[in-house]
């Protein structure tokens, strides 16, 4: 990286490294192998109480919502530690490179078998770059792993509760479209609408483009 002359620095690699953190208040409510209408309601409630809680004023919130934000009382998590969330120091050494050395950065990923679009951000808060990652081809995604909720109802809680996820498609098959110019990088998602017949059409309405424009967000 040091010696690349490059306008862009391009890592491609299988797992998402963005910080994908979930309070340990929804960790512990959202339960995928609890799908009883009682745990998808403690669930939703502990999503619920967490955003009314980011929502509120600061001179408004209670003893209980000042606790839900207290990061020493309710950390945020990685959801899934086999990606980098699991290796925090090995993906602040990769950004904090990236950062001391001016380098423009973009992260490519998949594994998930659904489509983000999220900040590469260090522990102090920095942006560094951004990551775009694909969804599948045809293997199942969160809308079969977590089949007890909506596929809308969990794209809501993953973009709303993750600070560094800017956007997700929780239920589509598709491909992602990468274009660089030397000021900008430009992610096309397409999706197909079925994927069980050779006739097929791209869903247009469900498709999203994203360009990211170092200085410029």
């Amino acid at each position: 990286m040091a010696a690349s002359k490059a306008s862009w620095q391009v890592l491609g690699q299988q797992v998402l490294m963005a910080r994908m953190t979930v309070p340990v208040s929804i960790l512990n409510a959202l339960n995928p192998a609890n799908t009883s209408p009682t745990a998808v309601a403690d669930g939703a409630k502990a999503v619920t109480d967490y955003l009314m809680a980011k929502a509120t004023p600061v001179a408004a919130r209670t003893p209980v919502q000042q606790a839900l934000l207290n990061p020493a009382i309710n950390p945020g998590l990685g959801y899934n530690l086999d990606a980098w969330d699991g290796y925090p120091a090995a993906r602040e050494y990769v950004l904090g490179t990236a950062a001391q050395l001016g380098k423009k950065l973009v992260v490519l990923a998949g594994d998930t078998h659904n489509a983000w679009h999220s900040s590469l951000t260090l522990v102090d808060g920095s942006k560094v770059g951004e990551e775009f990652a694909t969804s599948s081809v045809s293997s199942p995604g969160l809308e079969n792993y977590l089949a007890a909720l909506p596929p809308e109802q969990v794209k809501f809680i993953f973009e709303n509760v993750i600070d560094d996820l800017d956007w997700m498609d929780s239920k589509r098959r598709g491909f992602l479209k990468m274009t660089f110019t030397a000021s900008a990088a430009k992610g096309e998602w397409v999706f197909v609408d079925r994927i069980d017949s050779r006739s097929y059409t791209v869903d247009a309405a469900a498709g999203k483009t994203l360009v990211y424009q170092p200085g410029l967000g």
